[in-house]
């Protein structure tokens, strides 16, 4: 294996116990959720459960997951950028970190808010909800670039995000996970 799946590999075997999800959320997965996580972090996954399964649940643990990934990474980009400035070495050059982001998509705006609720009560995400009653289509850049940067975790119509995404508002390479409710 490269280095960056086999470093992912040793992230699913070590951090993906049980009590690395009770941690984060109120509810404790069943050992099906946990093993449909685990292979949702190995590869883009479909997961098709009944109704009241625990579908949900597993996007709460991938969310927490991802965003934990993302704030590690965050870290250490900022002790990368704290070194190189008390080393004054004006030749090295960082890379611009962007901010990634979680986005639940539902097909309608009574799901966007139970979800968006849901993942908040589960996971410890900045969560907001959009939906096209808001005005989002009118927002101009800077308040997309606002709520993008005040938020971890985005739910929304998919409708939203494809507007967003046309009007080049929202871009496919700053969402490092992207459920599909």
């Amino acid at each position: 294996m490269t280095g960056g799946s086999s470093d992912l590999t040793d992230v699913i075997d070590a951090g993906t116990s049980r009590e690395f999800v009770e941690w984060h959320g109120k509810q404790t997965p069943r050992d099906y959720q946990l093993a449909l996580f685990k292979e949702a972090l190995r590869e883009n996954s479909i997961v098709m459960l009944e109704t009241g399964t625990g579908k949900t649940l597993v996007s709460v643990m991938l969310i927490q997951w991802f965003s934990k990934r993302a704030a590690l990474a965050e870290t250490q980009i900022n002790q990368q950028q704290h070194q190189h400035q008390q080393q004054n070495d004006a030749s090295a050059t960082l890379v611009k970190h962007r901010r990634k982001i979680r986005v639940f998509l539902n097909n309608t705006v009574a799901l966007v808010y139970q979800q968006a609720r849901v993942i908040s009560e589960n996971t410890d995400q900045k969560v907001h909800a959009f939906v096209g009653a808001m005005g989002v289509n009118d927002w101009d850049d800077f308040k997309w670039s606002e709520k993008w940067k005040t938020s971890s975790v985005l739910v929304m119509t998919h409708q939203v995000l494809l507007n967003a995404l046309r009007a080049g508002r929202a871009h496919m390479a700053d969402i490092d996970l992207l459920v599909f409710d």
